[in-house]
Order: C-alpha cells, then structure tokens, then sequence
C-alpha cells in the first residue's frame, strides 16, 4: 500500500471541480509539493463519460481539471472492480483487456496533456452506465435483509455484469466454458454455477464489506438509489489505499465505522464547507489537508 495515494471518489471530484472558489490547478500543485499523488479509478471516468451528451461543455471542464489534480508521477491507474473482485473472491486473473487498456491509455493522455479528452463513445456510454444504475438500483432496493443484499450483489457482479463493457467477465465465463450463456443472459444457470463451484464465495471479505455499506445506507435517509451499488464500489478501493477523499457524507460516515470496527490506520477525508484551504496572492483557493 503506497501512502502517498489519495484515492478520489466522484462526488470529492465534483467538489473539487465544480466550487467556484476552489482553484483544482493550485490544489494540484500544493498537492505536487505535498508529494501527495491522486489515484483514480475507472468508476470514476464510468461516472464522468455518463454525463449526459448534451452537458459537453461540463464533462469537458471536468476531465481537463481532473487531468491536473490526478497527476501522479507512477502513473497508478486502479484496475475495475469486476477485475478486482474476479481475483480477490473467485481467484481468476487475466491479461488486461483491449478496451481497458484502451480507457487507461486515453486518461493518461489526458494527463499528459489536458486540452485532450477521452476517446470514447459518449452517448453509448452514458446510456450503458445510466442502465447499470437503474437496473442494479432497482434490484438492490427488492434485497430486504443482509443474505439477499449478498446475493444480489453476487448476481449483479458475476452473472449480469456492472461494467459499460463487460470483457474482463466474459474472459471469466469464457474459461468456464459458459461464454455464450453470459452473453444470452443465462443469468440462473451462471448463478447456479457459481454457487456449484464457488461455495465459499459468502465468506468473502470483499463481497461482507460491500454488502455491509449497501446494508448501512439503505437503512440511512439516503436509502437505496441509482448509484447505491457504485457508491459500495468506489468504497473497496480504501482497501487499497493509505487516504480515501469524498464529499459524501454518508460514504464518509460509513467507511469511518468500517475503520474503527475493522481498527484499520486509514486517512478517510471530506471535503465539505468546513475544508481547508490555502489561498495565494490572487485569492484562489487549494484545498489542502
């Protein structure tokens, strides 16, 4: 675990991005000088490609300040979290596909140089993302108890799918042999297979921690929504990093109990009214902590 990584979720992104005050160039910088690397992952461009088509101009400032702030020098790019969960809770592990070398390569273009953006089909995307949401929303809000939260999340990452393209999980139902099962949407017979061959999977760390956040926040005001399941996505990767930064205070609330229940020594930061921050000479403001 490196502990110079920041990991971004989106809404910390929209924060840093969106307030009128906030400079994201200067954040950068003061960050740069802090040795202080911001790593994210492709949740987070899923989330940013998904903004409707007609709020180009919006998407586009949000990349080209995003390719400032996440400059870090390893150039440290955290893989899906179908790839993640493939091998933490099933044990399959693959080369990298073409698409997600693809979607890594352009961020990192980005970066490199931020007048570019990313190259990708905006509309198919935002309407694939968009349909995750619903469905997975949708399904989460039917799971009552903490059992079928689990099995619904098991169905949702291994036999449906949770990514705008899926190839990782058809190169995991490729080696088992069911490939076109998956892309015909077989979803009981996958279900049956995993259970079949997979009968640990309900003890997985992985698979308790997410159920466990969707559990929290479905019995908070927030309750079930669209983006229920990628928020307990984006909250896997703090297993991962030394500092996790949102704007939400329910995933701030949440993770800090997973912190000191789990007595786990995380950096878990929100950026809200009462931030930090550092002004220059010009009145503009780095968030800094």
């Amino acid at each position: 675990m490196n502990n110079n990584l920041f990991y971004l979720d989106t809404s910390a992104i929209n924060f840093l991005v969106k307030d009128e005050k906030t400079h994201p160039i200067k954040t950068a910088q003061l960050w740069n000088r802090l040795n202080r690397q911001v790593v994210i992952s492709p949740l987070n461009l899923y989330e940013i490609i998904a903004i409707n088509p007609e709020n180009e101009i919006t998407r586009e400032s949000i990349i080209f300040q995003l390719s400032h702030i996440s400059n870090n020098q390893q150039k440290v790019f955290f893989d899906n979290p179908t790839r993640i969960l493939l091998g933490e809770v099933l044990g399959f592990y693959c080369d990298q596909t073409q698409d997600e070398i693809d979607l890594r390569e352009s961020w990192f273009s980005c970066v490199e140089n931020p007048n570019k953006t990313i190259n990708t089909d905006y509309q198919r995307y935002s309407e694939l993302v968009k349909g995750i949401k619903s469905m997975s929303g949708q399904i989460l809000k039917k799971s009552e108890t903490y059992d079928q939260i689990i099995y619904s999340v098991i169905i949702l990452v291994f036999c449906i799918g949770i990514e705008p393209i899926n190839s990782v999980l058809i190169e995991f139902w490729k080696k088992q042999g069911l490939e076109s099962e998956f892309l015909n949407h077989n979803t009981g017979l996958l279900v049956e297979y995993i259970y079949n061959n997979f009968p640990n999977i309900f003890n997985s760390q992985h698979l308790k921690y997410i159920a466990s956040y969707i559990q929290i926040e479905k019995e908070s005001k927030k309750g079930i929504e669209r983006g229920t399941l990628y928020d307990s996505l984006h909250s896997v990767y703090l297993l991962y990093t030394k500092s996790f930064i949102t704007s939400d205070e329910n995933m701030y609330n949440i993770l800090r109990f997973f912190e000191l229940s789990n007595k786990w020594n995380r950096n878990i930061i929100i950026l809200n009214k009462d931030t930090v921050f550092y002004r220059d000479e010009a009145d503009n403001r780095s968030v800094g902590f």
